[in-house]
C-alpha cells in the first residue's frame, strides 16, 4: 500500500469510529468528537428540507452555550457582532432565531457538514476572545501582519479533499512556483481540537496537494505558551518536510509567513 493510500485509509477509519449519525423523528443527529465550549461533543442536526436538499443545524445550542458564560452575541456589542458574522459569511452559514444553519444540495453535504463544524468552532473561540479583552479576532491579528508586511494571502481556502468533504485554510500564501503555503489559524494557543482537525485535514489533502505545504498557526498574544503536546496532535505522522506548527511569535521571529518555502 503507497503512502497515499494509506493516509486515506487513516482518515476513513477516523471518520467511521468518531462520528455517529442517529435517526431521531424527523432528523438526523450527528455527534462529533470534538467539543464545544461547556466541553460537550458537538452535535449537528440534519434534516430533509426538500427532495436532495438537507439542511443542517446546531439547533442553538452553540449560542446558548455561549450566553451560559455570560458573552451574549447581539449587535449592539459591535466588536463581538462583527466577529460572529464574519465567521457566518466566511463558511456560508446564516443565523435563523439563535441557531447556526446551512442548507445544502444533497450531493453537497459533506462539504457542508465541516463548514458548519468549522464555524461552530470559531464561534466557541469568542469565549476567549471575550474574556480575554482582545481588541481584535486572531484571523484579524494574522491578516494585519500579512498586509502590513506587503505578503500577498488569500483568505478562506476550500480544498475537496480525497473524503469528497471539504478541508477548510485560513490563509493561502502563494510561492513563486505555483506552490502555496496552507495555514490555518488556532485562536487559543492549547486547542486540541483545532489541532486534530488540522491533522485530519493534512493527510485527507495530501494526496491531491502533495505539493504544498501545511501550517498550524497558534495564537500565543497573551504570552501563554503552546504545550508540546498540542503541537505533536497537529503534526501526528507527518513528515515536517511537509507540514509544521508555530506559535505566532515564533512564526514571526523566524519568517515562517512569508512567500518562501519552509
Amino acid at each position: 500500500m503507497n503512502k497515499a493510500e494509506l493516509l486515506k485509509n487513516s482518515y476513513y477509519n477516523w471518520l467511521n469510529e468518531e462520528l455517529t449519525f442517529t435517526e431521531q423523528d424527523n432528523y438526523v443527529e450527528i455527534t462529533t468528537p470534538f467539543l464545544d465550549s461547556v466541553f460537550d461533543n458537538i452535535c449537528i442536526y440534519a434534516k430533509f428540507a426538500k427532495e436532495n436538499s438537507v439542511e443542517l443545524s446546531d439547533f442553538g445550542q452553540t449560542l446558548f452555550n455561549l450566553e451560559g458564560q455570560g458573552i451574549s452575541i447581539q449587535e449592539k456589542n459591535k466588536k463581538i457582532w462583527n466577529s460572529f458574522k464574519t465567521i457566518l459569511d466566511d463558511f456560508g452559514i446564516s443565523i435563523e432565531g439563535r441557531s447556526l444553519v446551512i442548507i445544502t444540495p444533497l450531493d453537497k453535504f459533506p462539504t457542508a457538514k465541516n463548514r458548519i463544524l468549522q464555524a461552530i468552532m470559531k464561534v466557541n473561540d469568542l469565549v476567549f476572545m471575550y474574556t480575554n479583552k482582545s481588541q481584535s479576532s486572531f484571523d484579524e491579528i494574522v491578516s494585519d501582519y500579512l498586509s502590513d508586511n506587503k505578503i500577498l494571502f488569500t483568505k478562506n481556502i476550500q480544498i475537496v479533499n480525497t473524503s469528497v468533504a471539504a478541508s477548510i485554510f485560513d490563509f493561502s500564501i502563494p510561492f513563486e512556483n505555483g506552490r502555496s503555503k496552507l495555514i490555518k489559524t488556532v485562536a487559543r494557543p492549547n486547542d486540541y481540537n483545532s489541532a486534530k482537525i488540522f491533522n485530519y485535514d493534512i493527510k485527507a489533502c495530501l494526496p491531491i496537494r502533495s505539493s504544498d505545504q501545511f501550517v498550524c498557526l497558534f495564537n500565543d498574544q497573551k504570552g501563554k505558551q503552546v504545550d508540546p503536546s498540542t503541537i505533536n496532535t497537529a503534526l501526528e505522522g507527518v513528515n515536517t518536510s511537509v507540514a509544521r506548527a508555530f506559535s505566532f511569535s515564533e512564526a514571526q521571529e523566524n519568517n515562517v509567513l512569508d512567500n518562501k518555502e519552509l
